[in-house]
């Protein structure tokens, strides 16, 4: 086997690249190949590295006796060590560009990765929205139902609670440090009026104290047995154009009201219904616990059963046909809505208002429909009979 470092040099071997001497203070190597040159390792580009791990046994070969790229150390990669300055800074820069080439890849796929997991959030996060608007319309639907129904409840509890006061008859006008029974009042206001009673009629009377708003007066609540006697009594007022506090003995100036009681709501809607004074509305009553206002002797009146009802100007004046039947409905039970109609009103939805509906719907073979019109003389007050405003 040739040593390879250590063969000795004779004088005149020369380095087949430069063709200067070798000598034995040189350092090359001899080709194990057929030409058993010498080369300098500064003359093929042999490292000092890998020149010192050159073993006495191993063999190299020139390019010339070793077809392809020199092997050291039976290495399949190329060592840019090995080769010229020039190329080993290539190679180092080669190896720089595919780590920068190999952690952008990284980069590539995680932020694919990341992206990945972003496209899917946010499909979650639309589908979350979908879903969250879906239950918002629910939501608002069962509100807007709540709503709608708790208004027919109040006006369903409103006309009960009327119904309730069916029985009940207001005097108002009595002077607050009056000391008079409140039976001794009424019997001279139906003395007055015409008309006789029998005291087992009246279940209780009883007199609620004087309101700052009412300026001293008093009101004396009457419940009967019967609402056929309070109308009795509500119908002979109607024969004393106006019931003063002397006509029953009372020394004070001021008049006295008769009235149907009402609910707080019906009271307040009653108050309402009146200031339609200013739009040219000329009549304003109340018949069995219904308000109805009409603006003159030739137009159709109005029953007023919510605000909504009261016009807002002097043309806001809506006449339903008689034919046409069907009530309108607010809610899906059956909300209560005015149903205006020439000369007479509907019946209400809840089936307990007695005000007569269209001619079709009148008992027995009438062909005239009854109205619930009052006379001309009929104006606004509090008074139910003659209420001038």
């Amino acid at each position: 086997m040739t040593r390879t470092k250590t063969a000795q040099k004779k004088k005149g071997d020369s380095c087949s690249v430069c063709k200067a001497n070798v000598t034995n203070n040189d350092k090359a190597v001899l080709c194990d190949g057929k030409c058993h040159l010498w080369f300098h390792i500064s003359c093929i580009g042999l490292s000092e590295k890998t020149y010192q791990e050159l073993q006495e046994e191993d063999k190299w070969f020139c390019k010339t006796c070793e077809p392809g790229p020199p092997r050291t150390n039976n290495s399949s990669s190329i060592d840019f060590d090995d080769q010229h300055p020039a190329i080993t800074k290539i190679g180092s820069t080669l190896n720089q560009i595919t780590s920068s080439l190999s952690e952008l890849q990284r980069s590539v796929v995680y932020q694919s990765s990341q992206y990945d997991q972003f496209y899917q959030e946010m499909k979650n996060m639309q589908a979350e929205n979908t879903r969250i608007s879906n239950d918002m319309t629910t939501v608002k639907e069962s509100v807007r139902k709540l709503n709608t129904d708790g208004e027919y409840l109040k006006k369903r509890i409103n006309h009960l609670e009327q119904v309730i006061l069916s029985n009940e008859l207001e005097i108002q006008g009595i002077p607050g440090n009056n000391s008079d029974k409140d039976i001794d009042i009424f019997v001279k206001i139906c003395e007055h009026i015409k008309v006789k009673f029998d005291e087992r009629d009246i279940t209780s009377i009883r007199r609620i104290k004087p309101t700052r708003q009412k300026m001293g007066h008093s009101t004396i609540i009457v419940a009967f047995r019967d609402s056929v006697v309070r109308q009795k009594i509500l119908e002979s007022k109607k024969t004393t154009p106006s019931l003063m506090l002397k006509d029953i003995g009372i020394d004070s100036p001021g008049k006295l009201f008769l009235n149907e009681r009402l609910t707080p709501a019906n009271r307040q809607l009653y108050w309402l219904a009146r200031q339609t004074k200013t739009l040219g509305f000329k009549f304003c009553w109340i018949k069995n616990g219904n308000i109805f206002i009409r603006k003159n002797e030739n137009t159709p009146l109005i029953k007023i059963t919510d605000e909504k009802d009261i016009p807002t100007s002097a043309d806001d004046t809506q006449v339903l046909q008689p034919d046409d039947a069907k009530l309108q409905v607010r809610s899906p039970i059956k909300s209560i809505n005015t149903r205006i109609f020439h000369g007479h009103t509907n019946f209400s939805p809840i089936g307990l208002d007695k005000t007569p509906g269209p001619p079709d719907r009148l008992p027995g073979n009438r062909t005239t429909p009854r109205t619930t019109t009052t006379p001309a003389t009929r104006r606004w007050a509090d008074d139910t009979s003659k209420s001038p405003y």
